[in-house]
């Protein structure tokens, strides 16, 4: 017999872990995002033992009797002791707090044949500098075409807003609101790059989160400018409704030069956006005419609007 909260609990966790449940299905299994499976795999059903406090062997009883109620969800968030919850039990068993997928479990190649589940995947590893949990482990799933050969991660594409997680490193993510924190401090409390990073590792890292699977804990100067930049990309292009192409060969550092080029020649010729009313003594010049009376001249674009723009 379940309780309430554990039959909450259950349904909570389980759709928590809804794409670690379907990706290792069959192809022909008939399951997907909207019909769930009809057997949980080995390491969740665990998990779900030792998180619920229940029997290993009724675990399939409570999944044939939830699974309807927990796949008709539309969001579970976790509750803080969750977290807590995955690093007694789930970690062990490679199953994390948050896993990152990309956004579909089908290849969206419009020239491409396949129109089944793509189950062949790659797991890495990786740290997430989450706004109020601190630095969380993570796996960051990869998923691949084996007819058109395409590689689909998390950033493949990005559509409706601005992504939970933007990926700042190869085993680095930074949730949105933490970048959105540095930004603010940079810009408006004089921080250094150097000093977001490190107030964000004496202030918002906890000690029982503390990442054991080698990849440090810390995030760098590097990550908050990376950060600082597609944010401020993205956040420019969803308000103009464009998109932001960017490559994906080569160093990171050389991925965002020519977006951000395009953005400062966009300001030159059009100005900044919500900044008509600015004025500086490196943009503004005031003079005397011949006529004796008084005249401005303004860039359209001065450095310190250049600057906000990113």
């Amino acid at each position: 017999n379940l309780t309430i909260d554990e039959v909450m609990a259950f349904a909570r966790l389980a759709f928590h872990l809804k794409r670690d449940i379907i990706q290792p299905q069959l192809v022909n299994e008939a399951c997907g995002l909207d019909i769930p499976p009809e057997i949980l795999p080995v390491s969740i059903s665990i998990f779900l033992s030792n998180a619920i406090e229940i029997p290993l062997d009724s675990v399939q009883d409570c999944w044939e009797i939830l699974s309807d109620y927990a796949w008709s969800l539309s969001e579970a968030p976790l509750f803080k002791a969750d977290y807590v919850t995955f690093k007694q039990f789930g970690w062990e068993l490679g199953l994390t707090a948050v896993t990152i997928y990309p956004s579909s479990d089908v290849c969206t190649n419009m020239d491409c044949p396949c129109i089944v589940p793509l189950k062949k995947d790659m797991q890495q590893q990786a740290v997430v500098y989450t706004h109020n949990l601190g630095v969380q482990p993570a796996w960051y799933i990869h998923i691949y075409c084996p007819t058109c050969k395409t590689s689909y991660h998390n950033n493949y594409s990005v559509c409706d807003g601005i992504p939970t997680y933007l990926q700042v490193g190869e085993h680095q993510f930074v949730d949105h609101k933490v970048v959105k924190m540095w930004r603010n401090q940079m810009l408006l409390g004089w921080f250094s790059a150097s000093n977001a990073a490190h107030l964000y590792t004496i202030t918002l890292s906890e000690d029982e989160y503390l990442v054991s699977c080698g990849l440090s804990d810390r995030p760098t100067t590097d990550h908050v400018w990376d950060a600082f930049v597609i944010l401020s990309l993205l956040e420019d292009h969803v308000s103009q409704g464009t998109l932001l192409t960017v490559p994906h060969t080569g160093n990171q550092c050389d991925w965002f030069k020519v977006a951000m080029e395009d953005r400062t020649s966009w300001i030159i010729m059009q100005g900044q956006p919500n900044a008509v009313q600015h004025v500086c003594d490196k943009c503004m010049r005031i003079f005397e005419g011949r006529d004796g009376q008084f005249h401005e001249c303004q860039l359209t674009a001065c450095v310190c609007t250049l600057i906000l723009a990113l």
